[in-house]
């Protein structure tokens, strides 16, 4: 075994191989490294958070400005999970149907086999769920500032709802700035629009209403300063723990 001994800072040095467990502060790197040794600089952690956004039924996503980028790739990904369900779905059904009578003995033995090993229906549908996972019910907050801001990534939140879960998504849009009306675009694939900034603590309460008992993701892909806003009213609106079927929301945020 490779022979260890302790420095003073209480890092561990493996003398035959020359490895050090010790962080070296980045002005110090030059009189402390040998002039071969290899510094690496480690930076983070930057998770994506927003990759949890499979573990909940009901989602509260909040974009600001380009923060709509990684929320309409999700959205997408709604949309193409729920067609790969349904194909699934269709498959499955077409599969449990029995052949005919007109067909062998011996195709009908495999078929009631197939189908014996596929399960009842509800456990299908259960599997589906659990593999296959998709939002009932995603809140989109878009948060931009001007009516150009809006029009440059428009098309891409627009192509990103387009599909069998269309109706699963409800989309706000909040312009912040100040906005001329004649200049307001119509938003086919928005169910709201306001003038002016969110006000989160009703946000948060209609949506406690709307879905008490559930356990609410709520994400964020913008400033610090609304993630504030965010964590405040996810910690306030969450039932205590000793609650039984209590309502609860939990807050992540994308780091940049």
């Amino acid at each position: 075994p490779a022979s260890l001994r302790r420095m003073a800072s209480g890092a561990s040095v493996d003398i035959e191989r020359g490895i050090s467990t010790e962080t070296v502060e980045a002005s110090r790197i030059a009189e402390v490294l040998p002039k071969d040794a290899v510094a690496l600089q480690l930076s983070g952690p930057f998770g994506a958070p927003a990759q949890k956004v499979w573990q909940f039924e009901t989602i509260m996503a909040v974009g600001a400005g380009i923060g709509v980028t990684p929320f309409a790739s999700i959205l997408r990904s709604v949309q193409l999970r729920a067609k790969q369900r349904k194909a699934i779905q269709g498959v499955l059904t077409a599969t449990t149907q029995p052949r005919s009578s007109k067909s062998s003995k011996k195709d009908r033995k495999q078929d009631e086999q197939l189908i014996a090993s596929l399960g009842t229906r509800e456990s299908i549908e259960q599997l589906l769920r659990d593999v296959v996972t998709v939002p009932k019910r995603i809140y989109f907050y878009w948060i931009v500032r001007s009516q150009d801001e809006l029009n440059w990534f428009y098309d891409l939140l627009e192509a990103a709802v387009e599909g069998p879960a269309r109706d699963n998504v409800h989309i706000s849009v909040f312009l912040t700035g100040e906005v001329e009306l004649k200049q307001v675009r119509e938003l086919k694939c928005t169910q709201s629009q306001y003038f002016g900034r969110p006000n989160w603590a009703r946000i948060f309460k209609q949506v406690r209403e709307e879905h008490r008992g559930e356990h609410v993701g709520v994400f964020l892909c913008g400033s610090p300063v609304i993630g504030q806003e965010l964590a405040k009213q996810s910690a306030k609106h969450t039932d205590a723990p000793s609650v039984q079927g209590g309502t609860r929301f939990s807050f992540f945020k994308e780091h940049f």
